[in-house]
């Protein structure tokens, strides 16, 4: 009798006809492969999706994924090497061939297919690269966020296939939203490091450039930040025009991103806008990063090492956040600082508390005020904190809940 492990009797469940493979497959989400057994078990039942296409139709809106979905996601999922190199060797080719077969399919299943792609960017290899190329080239869902993040790993320079993508990519760039996730992949690869010339440094690409910085809807702005970081690696005479636009750009954040592409040209312009950014409290967490990453620490002003400026330039850019208010506080002001013992570092250190208030979102409503802690973890408790408690209990519950988050 031929011993199997519940992931390779799932995966059998998933090759069979039937509906019973999801109730087999369900309970194994957060399994990680480690035995070459179990590796060499998925090999098989990719190839057995494969050849029989029938078994891969398009799952029903609002459902759960489909099996080739089910599947794939266990190529993230690995924890040996021994694994993770027979994945590499057998699974991928196999996997290859899966994606062409859905793809080829009248009715695609796309999210299967965009988490294949993820899939090849995260292995880098060539076969999985050509078939990211030709997707893009395509533009397969070209308004898909997950292209973002299947361009995204490529930002590495190490990536074996991120120069080989971006210079097939380069003529004609891809539509819509695969070109802005490539400009912004393309951008993180330069600045780390990466070599060869910039895919936007074309007529295309400049024009491209230009039409983000030229859009003044304020949902569009992530075009223009990212067009602004690629104009260090464009070629003139263009770029100084383009740097003109992104420097009287409306967005204050395109402007001061426009400041460091001016200083990473030389320019001293750039930098002394930075300087005058770093005095401004909701604005100085991010002119200082950029003085920081030109290596120009010393443009830095005096002032604003203060320990109590910092920590208020902290909390700022913290409810600046996307995942938190989005925007600067309409008022942000001191509300306690000591010298503590905190038991989640093992040390005294010095906080801050910070009250901040936001207006109303409605004409009549209150306004929303809140208190934020800087100095260990910046958070502000949203819901459990207000200013009608004392600081040493703000501080007790800061303290509860960052213990509770190191467990």
């Amino acid at each position: 009798m031929v011993f199997k492990s519940q992931f390779e009797k799932a995966l059998d469940e998933v090759s069979r006809p039937g509906e019973d493979w999801r109730k087999a497959i369900e309970p194994l989400d957060d399994f990680e492969i480690v035995l070459a057994s179990d590796a060499s078990a998925l090999c098989r039942a990719i190839e057995a999706l494969s050849a029989h296409p029938e078994l891969l139709s398009k799952p029903p809106e609002n459902s759960s994924p489909g099996r080739a979905y089910r599947v794939a996601v266990f190529f993230q999922q690995v924890a040996s090497q021994e694994a993770q190199q027979m994945l590499g060797i057998e699974g991928l080719p196999r996997l290859q061939k899966l994606y062409d077969v859905l793809y080829a399919a009248k009715d695609r299943d796309i999210q299967s297919l965009l988490f294949i792609l993820k899939v090849f960017s995260m292995y880098g290899s060539e076969g999985g690269a050509a078939r990211i190329v030709q997707a893009a080239r395509d533009g397969f869902e070209q308004g898909e966020y997950t292209w973002e993040v299947i361009l995204r790993s490529m930002g590495d320079p190490e990536h074996p296939c991120a120069r080989k993508v971006f210079d097939e990519l380069s003529q004609p760039l891809p539509p819509d939203f695969i070109g802005m996730a490539m400009l912004d992949a393309v951008n993180q690869f330069i600045i780390a490091g990466g070599s060869g010339k910039h895919p936007f440094d074309s007529a295309e690409g400049k024009a491209r450039l230009e039409k983000f910085l030229i859009d003044r809807n304020e949902e569009q702005l992530s075009g223009a930040h990212s067009a602004t970081s690629a104009l260090p690696f464009i070629s003139e005479p263009e770029r100084g025009r383009l740097l003109a636009l992104a420097m009287d750009h409306a967005s204050v954040t395109v402007q001061m991103e426009a400041a460091w592409a001016s200083g990473k040209m030389g320019n001293e312009r750039g930098v002394a806008l930075l300087t005058k950014f770093c005095r401004d409290i909701h604005r100085s967490g991010a002119a200082r990063a950029y003085l920081e990453d030109l290596g120009l620490e010393d443009a830095i002003p005096e002032d604003c090492n203060d320990p109590d400026f910092q920590a208020m330039a902290e909390m700022s850019q913290w409810l600046q956040h996307p995942n938190e208010y989005g925007r600067a506080p309409e008022k942000l002001e001191l509300y306690d600082s000591r010298e503590l013992y905190w038991p989640p570092t093992d040390d005294r250190r010095n906080v801050w508390l910070f009250k901040y208030t936001f207006p109303p979102k409605e004409p009549g409503a209150e306004p929303d005020v809140g208190i934020g802690m800087t100095g260990s973890v910046t958070f502000a408790l949203f819901g459990e904190v207000n200013s009608s408690l004392p600081p040493e209990r703000i501080y007790a519950l800061h303290c509860a809940w960052e213990l509770q988050g190191n467990e």
